[in-house]
């Protein structure tokens, strides 16, 4: 069976973990799936935050696996490129892991971000993957938002919402980006929009 996680304070510097399971006195054996680095003071404020999402928590509403994966492409391109030029400004934002303001700090092309609180300035890396659909509207938005005239950014954050179920919030954003750039969105996931 598996067992709930275990939040483990770390100190700085090198740490030794030692995992030891027995029965009837002899060693037994046992595999650890995950390990997932939180920064602590972010764990106490929301440990429930940080629970791995599973598989069915990741898939959006109304798009397959395959379209998902190429919206998630697409909005680290966006991301990134925010990122590379410069671009991204401290703007606050509620992330589902978080539980305070933070803003996004960096966007690198292997899918990793790093995440800044917006008081007390912890920063902390998270890969785009493991956040929540919810999350990646949010991010979505935030490129639309500071690149207004991108309108492959507002496409892609009207497609976000509409998995959410947001049609009012997402026809506005492509309304915005118009037909062209939705179209052009649409080819990208495979015809569907």
């Amino acid at each position: 069976g598996s067992t709930e996680p275990v939040a483990v304070e770390l100190e700085r510097g090198r740490n030794t973990l030692r995992f030891t399971r027995s029965s009837d006195g002899r060693p037994k054996g046992f595999s650890i799936r995950e390990f997932k680095l939180v920064p602590w003071d972010l764990h106490l404020e929301s440990p429930a935050g940080y629970e791995t999402p599973t598989a069915s928590a990741k898939e959006e509403e109304g798009i397959s696996s395959a379209e998902r994966d190429a919206l998630a492409l697409a909005l680290l391109q966006s991301l990134a490129r925010l990122s590379a030029d410069g671009d991204l400004r401290p703007l606050p934002m509620d992330l589902s892991f978080t539980g305070s303001k933070v803003h996004l700090l960096e966007a690198k092309g292997s899918g990793i971000l790093a995440i800044q609180a917006a008081k007390g300035g912890k920063t902390v890396l998270v890969a785009l993957e493991d956040l929540k659909p919810e999350d990646h509207a949010l991010l979505a938005r935030l490129a639309a938002r500071l690149r207004p005239e991108d309108t492959m950014a507002h496409a892609l954050a009207g497609t976000y919402l509409e998995s959410l179920g947001e049609s009012d919030l997402a026809m506005s954003y492509r309304k915005k980006a118009g037909a062209e750039a939705v179209a052009q969105l649409g080819e990208m996931l495979g015809g569907t929009d």
